[in-house]
């Protein structure tokens, strides 16, 4: 889903993302100066905790207005009644 650029640091989304299909992603990050280095599958709560090589990345994701709003109808009819004096102004 993610991919970590290991010169600059800077965290890519390998596809778009969606708020409606997942808002926030948790990553644990751990830095190494092995360049073979392949992380194993540990518990993240228990080594982030203890561990100062392993960071946690929060990312949240916004919303976009990507979804057109859909209509049952194709047309609607209100009414309004008034009772006001003759030349008025109607607010």
């Amino acid at each position: 889903m993610f991919r970590l650029d290991r010169v600059t640091g800077v965290i890519y989304a390998n596809a778009s993302l969606d708020r409606e299909t997942q808002e926030v992603y948790i990553l644990h990050i751990k830095a190494s100066n092995d360049p073979d280095f392949l992380p194993l599958r540990t518990n993240p709560k228990r080594d982030v905790d203890r561990d100062p090589s392993i960071a946690r990345v929060k990312i949240s994701v916004h919303d976009e207005n990507d979804n057109a709003p859909k209509f049952a109808l194709s047309d609607y009819y209100v009414g309004k009644f008034f009772s006001r004096i003759l030349l008025s102004r109607i607010y």
